[in-house]
């Protein structure tokens, strides 16, 4: 790894949302970007439990300016205070909190009925190549549930290959394939196959080993790594998965092959420092970032 140059990068723009004034007791609990270039955050409050959904663009024309597209509040339901959203559609976005699943058409600022699953909601994605199908990670289990466009459950994924006390905390869907990449509780990033078959060992940089959040382009899953929350690594999964393949040698605990560059760089592309944050995506060679409670914009 010491072979590859770390960039520093500034953000273009940086906005603060303005439901995040000085002292605000919202979290936020995923994020996601619109081909129209704005971008969803959803969350809750700490102590009122409601959640929301915030559809921000950040003002080309201003350096510090967020312009809400849509927002909604929901009321408590359930024992957790987590939302996850995502972009299905132009004009629409799919949201689920605990066992609930519902369409919003913000555009026309109308929803659909919402519908129930069995589960807790833990993270939530929309394969952006093929089909558009919904993938929901679950809580405290190694299920990903996957629905229809129109929320109709079509199958029940098994990830192979977690550990105990390991599930899908942050899951995001790469190419036609549908692989999917996941983040878990214990801070490591994974990927497996639509069969839920395991591709990779965790995903290590530079001794780092804790992702604090993950982003797809392309073939590459970028990780923003803690702790510092500064560190942007792009790892070529095909790659990877290949090399893997090809591996003759097995681990001493247990015959496994690996499938990772194990953090000499092999298989990772770029590496470059942003501004503290918690949460990163990419879309159209733009990178936004949560620092906090702003939204940072970079170019990649």
């Amino acid at each position: 790894m010491a072979s590859k140059m770390i960039t520093k990068m500034t953000p273009v723009q940086c906005a603060r949302a303005p439901r995040f004034v000085q002292g605000s007791d919202w979290i936020v609990s995923d994020m996601a970007l619109g081909a129209d270039g704005s971008v969803a955050l959803s969350g809750g409050h700490k102590e009122t439990w409601r959640t929301f959904i915030d559809l921000l663009y950040i003002d080309p024309d201003s350096t510090n300016k967020c312009k809400m597209i849509f927002r909604k509040e929901f009321n408590k339901s359930g024992d957790r205070c987590f939302r996850y959203v995502s972009y299905i559609s132009s004009g629409q976005i799919v949201t689920c909190c605990n066992d609930k699943i519902e369409l919003i058409n913000y555009n026309q600022q109308s929803s659909i009925p919402s519908r129930t699953f069995s589960g807790e909601a833990l993270s939530m994605a929309v394969s952006e190549e093929g089909d558009q199908q919904i993938f929901v990670g679950l809580y405290d289990s190694n299920k990903v549930i996957v629905f229809s466009p129109g929320l109709t459950e079509l199958k029940t994924i098994t990830l192979t290959g977690l550990q105990d006390g390991d599930w899908v905390r942050e899951l995001l869907v790469m190419g036609a394939e549908h692989t999917l990449c996941v983040r878990t509780p214990g801070y490591k990033p994974l990927v497996f196959n639509i069969n839920g078959v395991v591709q990779t060992e965790p995903l290590t940089a530079m001794n780092k080993t804790q992702a604090g959040s993950i982003a797809v382009s392309s073939e590459l899953v970028m990780v923003l790594w803690y702790p510092g929350g500064t560190l942007i690594t792009a790892h070529h999964i095909p790659s990877i998965i290949e090399g893997g393949r090809h591996s003759s040698l097995a681990d001493q605990d247990g015959g496994r092959h690996s499938s990772l560059a194990d953090g000499d760089g092999r298989h990772i592309v770029v590496c470059f420092q942003i501004d503290q944050s918690h949460w990163i995506r990419i879309k159209n060679n733009r990178l936004v970032s949560v620092q906090g409670v702003c939204c940072g914009k970079y170019t990649q």
